[in-house]
């Protein structure tokens, strides 16, 4: 979706009553894979941190990746009802199955939208519309960053420039800026 359109998507998404509607305005929100959310666990959130820690063995490059949660994402969550092990629950107390958020996005919009490229949809709203590094873009959607070299010698994941630049995307996303 051209990130210009991601603010009404999100003014729907608002309105839908439904867990998986939740589900797709977090994984807008952190940027994240759909199937990272959707295996959410309550026990991997930190609210005193605002904070999101999703272990390795749920990465793709098995890293382990926190991510900074805006004061929407951490709003969202809190509105959640607590229903078992995860945050989005499908059948009995398994997480929702990975096709319920295209099912939502055919319902909501009739095209060949994915929650995959809602990633894409923020990486280019961050390169077109902020001063954020590259690399604090690509931490964000935890990528791996650089040769091998860089990868030995750095030593943070930046929170702190991460975290503004997920507040600026949630500020962003619940803009009435026109498609």
């Amino acid at each position: 979706m051209p990130w210009r359109e991601v603010p009404a998507l999100m003014a729907r998404l608002r309105a839908e009553p439904s867990n998986i509607a939740r589900a797709l305005e977090l994984a807008i929100l952190c940027a994240s894979r759909p199937g990272e959310v959707l295996n959410a666990r309550w026990t991997e959130i930190d609210p005193d941190t605002a904070t999101w820690v999703i272990p390795p063995e749920r990465m793709k490059a098995h890293k382990e990746h926190r991510i900074p949660l805006s004061p929407c994402a951490v709003e969202l969550l809190a509105s959640l009802p607590r229903l078992g092990e995860y945050l989005f629950v499908g059948r009995g107390s398994a997480p929702p199955h990975r096709h319920s958020f295209v099912r939502l996005l055919r319902c909501l919009i009739p095209s060949k939208l994915t929650a995959h490229g809602f990633r894409a949809s923020f990486r280019t709203w961050a390169e077109e519309t902020t001063q954020y590094p590259p690399h604090v873009i690509e931490q964000v959607l935890a990528h791996q960053i650089g040769d091998a070299v860089t990868r030995a010698y750095r030593r943070t994941d930046l929170l702190d420039q991460r975290r503004r630049l997920m507040q600026d995307w949630a500020r962003f996303c619940a803009s009435d800026v026109p498609a």
